[in-house]
């Protein structure tokens, strides 16, 4: 809505490189990954409550800009940021294999929205670290992932970075997923990225931001499956706090659950089809209580 702050004719630029240590064979079972994944919203118009309209970088240094992550903002004041509104993710990954069937992988993904949380500056607090296991294909588990995500962090509450005047930390408030100009990190009113994040479809005041963006959540995901057909299991759990900037008074929590079985019908109605049947339910205070189904008819030309 227009009371609230908004933009139009945004760009986006993202980037990323990963390096692999260590092929994936029998003779050589460890490997290594790891990699930077940057995103940036730039140029556009920002209709703002507070500063009016603005008028976003353009030409070839905003893209200069928006590819090394540089710049700064025509709003920015005494303390500069970068152009735009950048974030994104330090990615690690490490397997172990055992022959063909059996792999075993942890891995940690660190985010941030400034350099302050992109280098050593402050302590890497906020992260998802995942374990994942594949085994033969079998009835019961073929793959399981555990996954912890926590970002209440966000490099502190309050004011700035330290500088050369003020050499304390009081807090750098990186509000995750939301810009003061480019709002929330989402299109059509679903957040891109983590779905953990409350989207602004959520939002009773029909703004753009991000309302639940501190919070801690644990994720499971189950798969098994035989030449009949498979099924997927996947629940998470999470409870959030709100921004710090819109603290909730009580801690919210959210239980989001689906299952899902597809089954190979019989070769006699015809080769190549397969009957889909998922049903999801989110219970809880932070989305509301919803539940839904899907029932999906496939056909493979090839099979």
């Amino acid at each position: 809505r227009e009371t609230s702050h908004y933009a139009k004719q945004v760009m986006l630029h993202t980037k990323a490189g990963y390096l692999r240590i260590g092929p994936d064979d029998e003779v050589h079972r460890y490997s290594l990954e790891m990699g930077l994944e940057m995103a940036c919203q730039f140029g556009g118009t920002m209709y703002h409550t507070q500063f009016g309209t603005v008028e976003g970088a353009r030409g070839m240094k905003a893209y200069w800009n928006a590819l090394i992550g540089g710049g700064s903002d025509e709003v920015d004041a005494t303390y500069h940021n970068v152009g735009g509104n950048q974030l994104g993710s330090w990615v690690a990954r490490v397997n172990y294999q055992w022959g063909d069937g059996v792999r075993l992988s942890v891995y940690a993904d660190h985010f941030f929205e400034d350099h302050s949380q992109m280098f050593w500056q402050y302590a890497w607090k906020d992260n998802l670290i995942g374990v994942e296991a594949t085994l033969p294909k079998n009835p019961v588990v073929s793959s399981a992932v555990f996954e912890y995500l926590g970002t209440m962090d966000q490099s502190g509450p309050i004011y700035h970075d330290h500088n050369p005047g003020l050499s304390d930390h009081i807090g750098g408030d990186d509000n995750y997923s939301n810009h003061y100009l480019y709002q929330g990190w989402s299109h059509w009113g679903q957040v891109m990225g983590n779905p953990l994040y409350r989207s602004p479809l959520y939002n009773d005041d029909a703004t753009l931001t991000i309302g639940d963006n501190r919070f801690y959540g644990w994720h499971m995901g189950l798969k098994g499956g035989c030449e009949r057909g498979d099924y997927r299991l996947l629940a998470s759990w999470q409870r959030g706090y709100g921004t710090y900037q819109h603290p909730l008074l009580t801690p919210a929590d959210n239980l989001s659950v689906m299952a899902e079985a597809t089954v190979r019908l019989p070769e006699r109605w015809g080769r190549g089809w397969l009957l889909r049947a998922a049903l999801g339910l989110d219970h809880g205070s932070l989305l509301g209580n919803n539940a839904g189904g899907q029932l999906t008819l496939i056909y493979h030309l090839k099979d």
